[in-house]
């Protein structure tokens, strides 16, 4: 009986749209297979274009500007430069080196001087 009901809704429902008379599991399985492939690819793609933007924006070697202070504190041994007054000083550098920065609400108000960077995203 269970089957003889649900078929005869199938078919009411046939009846009523042509569009779900005409779906094809198989076919959309398929489709949805391939679509996942593509997406999995325009994924590894897409970190390859992300890694060779990031270099693109890496600034070029100086001993001039951001880049020359920050390559001058990273020579040194000893008595560095207090990290708050290195951002102040080397941010766009720093920035454009690591654009991503994970810290602690503390952390960034300990170290970054406000207004120095400008983030997308908290």
């Amino acid at each position: 009986f269970a089957m003889a009901f649900y078929e005869a809704i199938l078919r009411h429902q046939h009846s009523q749209d042509p569009d779900l008379a005409r779906f094809d599991g198989e076919v959309h399985s398929r489709l949805v297979g391939e679509f996942a492939s593509l997406d999995r690819n325009r994924m590894r793609i897409s970190r390859l274009e992300v890694v060779k933007a990031h270099h693109r924006n890496i600034p070029a070697v100086s001993g001039l500007g951001p880049v020359g202070i920050l390559r001058g504190e990273m020579a040194r041994r000893r008595n560095h430069m207090p990290i708050r007054q290195l951002m102040q000083k080397a941010s766009l550098a720093i920035q454009a080196l690591k654009p991503v920065f994970m810290m602690s609400p503390l952390s960034i108000a300990q170290f970054l001087p406000p207004g120095v960077l400008e983030f997308d995203l908290l």
